[in-house]
């Protein structure tokens, strides 16, 4: 697989996200398009085909810090490098901490597939 300009959009399933991820598809570059919901990423996937684009279709709840490692294990293992992360996914309801002690701002943050080590970052950290 190239690995030459590969852009990741979370929340790339509707609104915004779908509309950046249509757009970095048609300046060239690969997308990896994040979701929560199989068949929403799918059409999105299918669209930027159709109009000529490359893209996958990643699936996780962001939410979730070990659905935030999953992806970001995925990710590493298909591909060498991201060139771009537009991260666009809303993540949470309510207050902080959440249910699992962890933040929005520190699941999106520091469990993001960005970051040079996501296992480097731990709860409250």
């Amino acid at each position: 697989m190239t690995d030459a300009r590969i852009a990741l959009v979370t929340g790339a399933t509707a609104g915004l996200g779908r509309a950046v991820a249509c757009a970095l598809a048609d300046h060239g570059m690969r997308v990896l398009v994040h979701g929560r919901d199989a068949k929403r990423a799918a059409a999105v996937v299918d669209q930027i085909s159709k109009s000529g684009g490359t893209a996958q279709a990643v699936l996780a709840d962001l939410a979730s810090l070990d659905q935030v490692r999953e992806l970001a294990d995925r990710i590493t293992a298909d591909h060498n490098a991201i060139t771009l992360l537009i991260n666009n996914a809303g993540v949470g309801a309510g207050r902080p901490p959440y249910a699992n002690g962890s933040s929005a701002l520190m699941v999106t943050s520091c469990g993001s597939p960005s970051t040079t080590s996501p296992r480097r970052c731990s709860r409250g950290g």
